[in-house]
């Protein structure tokens, strides 16, 4: 008994009401458990040249056989040593014809191939 011989309420739903009221506007302004809410960038189509590094930043993937090294190595996996790689493997070959075909430079493997992949896009050398 609390005070006065009044007995308190048991709680009701509205705690609960008051959580999905909550939810519901966090959402709509852009918050979740872990902070804000932020946007993905949109991903642009490549054009036939790449965008180079900074094409990366749009999403747009790097042509393997018009890239840089400097280029490669904004690639997530590839580093200065394995980007000056490719591009001797690609200029000594004449271009890349296929993606799969950088596996066959010293210390890309399938793995890295795999990583690297959603980086990069291929035109005709």
């Amino acid at each position: 008994m609390g005070t006065h011989g009044v007995r308190p309420e048991p709680p009701s739903g509205r705690w609960a009401v008051g959580l999905l009221v909550l939810a519901a506007v966090s959402g709509a302004v852009g918050w979740t458990v872990r902070g804000p809410v932020r946007p993905r960038p949109a991903v642009v189509p490549a054009g036939p040249t790449g965008g180079g590094w900074e094409g990366l930043l749009r999403g747009v993937p790097l042509d393997l056989n018009r890239a840089t090294p400097e280029d490669l190595t904004a690639v997530p996996g590839l580093g200065p040593v394995r980007a000056r790689r490719i591009v001797a493997e690609r200029d000594r070959r004449g271009g890349f014809g296929a993606l799969d075909e950088i596996v066959e430079v010293r210390g890309v493997g399938p793995k890295t191939l795999a990583a690297v992949r959603p980086y990069l896009c291929l035109t005709s050398p």
